[in-house]
């Protein structure tokens, strides 16, 4: 078997590094570096580096190197499309939405978070907007704009409250001033919550996810789903010594997010849509963070750090293999992408690792980080785990086989021919796909 696969590697690698040499150079030297750096510093990125204004730990260099990776990956998928007059403005998009993502990620003053944090919706707006396909683009983006600026109004109120009271500091230290949180009503932790929840997003304030998507084009929906998606997440475990001081309310948040995370699975099963279908698979992970976070241990936070770090790759593969599909077949639908096994063998090849990976196939780095928010379940509920269990086997295993073998194995209404993919293609899904199975070798340090 491997007479006949060494000549077709050897050709894919030959053309790849002739037509990509600086592609490939960057990616592996920034791979190397992160790695390298990673090792050597692990100490001191876990007692983090505070400097006033700006602070520089675990969470923040690990979702750091997560937006610099996925902003190449944007130019990058983007390069076969002709943009025509457009294409200045979709670079300067790219580089402001990692610009916005790295002072959300870095910056340790609240008021600074909430600035920016708002700001980083910016550019996906316009992504939709701008370079939308369909006239409902507008539509998307009115639910976009509206969803966020009615989660933000409570935590813009709470933000007040905290000044008005004259609080000696802004800092992300909430350990220092817990006392002024403890007796305040449940608004202040609802307010709060709320603007996360939409970014998550969690079952209830999603609605604007699936409709982001389906208007956005690739790289739109690669920085929805592989960023944007992450600020909820990273805002619950800034704000953590917030949230312990009412660890009575804590229930409320955990039944939100499993119970959402259920009703999102089963209208996963109703999709047609590629799109939708990857959009309700991330409702049901973000649900799976919400719920394991509110929890309160340490293993909880970081499982939750690296699921958000797999599904904003595997996500971000699952969107560019929907997009490839689309340039080819002129459809995202899922009766007529089936039987694709009979004339694209490298795109369902593709597509059963990636929906491998995003079921949790052991022993790869998502399947550790399930096991790790499954842990930090069973040891605050013990009952509770058999919910989680639930979620997991809803979501991982049921629907993705579902939808595998419905667009592999499936009865077609298109025309069988070869769609086999460019270099350009192949090595893009690659870098998406290569960190994860490379973090094989790496969980112990998120552990």
């Amino acid at each position: 078997m491997m007479k006949y696969m060494l000549p077709y590697l050897s050709f894919f690698l030959h053309k790849a590094f002739k037509e990509y040499v600086s592609m490939w150079f960057f990616f592996f030297s920034f791979f190397l570096i992160f790695v390298s750096y990673f090792i050597n510093s692990f100490s001191f990125l876990m007692s983090g580096l505070y400097s006033g204004l700006f602070l520089l730990d675990f969470v923040s260099y690990i979702l750091f190197i997560l937006s610099i990776w996925l902003t190449v990956l944007l130019l990058m998928s983007s390069k076969g499309v002709r943009y025509g007059d457009k294409t200045l403005i979709f670079c300067y998009l790219c580089l402001l939405s990692m610009f916005f993502l790295m002072l959300v990620f870095f910056v340790d003053n609240v008021v600074f978070f909430y600035i920016f944090f708002e700001l980083a919706s910016l550019p996906t707006l316009l992504f939709i907007i701008r370079f939308g396909y369909q006239p409902e683009r507008w539509r998307a983006g009115v639910y976009l704009i509206m969803y966020t600026f009615f989660g933000s109004i409570p935590f813009f109120i709470c933000l007040m409250w905290w000044m008005i009271n004259g609080l000696d500091s802004m800092s992300f230290f909430f350990s220092y001033y817990s006392y002024y949180f403890s007796n305040f009503n449940m608004f202040f932790f609802i307010g709060c919550g709320l603007a996360f929840m939409v970014k998550l997003p969690i079952f209830g304030v999603h609605i604007w996810l699936p409709k982001a998507h389906v208007e956005a084009p690739i790289s739109g929906s690669m920085l929805l789903a592989g960023l944007l998606l992450k600020l909820g997440g990273y805002g619950y475990i800034r704000f953590f010594s917030l949230f312990n001081c009412f660890m009575n309310f804590s229930g409320y948040y955990f039944s939100i997010g499993f119970i959402g995370g259920l009703f999102a699975c089963f209208i996963t099963f109703r999709q047609s849509d590629l799109k939708c279908f990857i959009a309700y698979s991330s409702v049901c992970h973000m649900s799976l963070i919400l719920g394991s976070l509110f929890t309160y241990n340490f293993i909880s936070v970081s499982g939750s750090m690296m699921m958000m770090f797999g599904h904003g790759l595997i996500s971000c593969g699952m969107f560019c293999l929907a997009s490839l599909y689309y340039d080819r077949l002129s459809s995202r639908s899922f009766y007529v992408l089936g039987g694709m096994s009979s004339f694209m063998v490298c795109g369902i090849l593709l597509w059963f690792l990636i929906l491998g990976l995003n079921m949790g196939l052991p022993p790869f780095f998502s399947f550790w980080s399930e096991m790790s928010l499954f842990m930090s379940v069973s040891s605050w509920w013990i009952s509770g785990t058999w919910l989680v269990i639930m979620l997991s086997f809803q979501m991982a295993g049921v629907i993705n086989l579902f939808y595998f073998i419905g667009v592999s194995h499936g009865d077609s209404f298109s025309e069988k021919v070869n769609y086999e993919f460019k270099v350009r293609e192949q090595v893009l899904l690659f870098m998406m796909i290569y960190p994860i199975l490379m973090l094989f070798f790496m969980v112990s340090f998120f552990i």
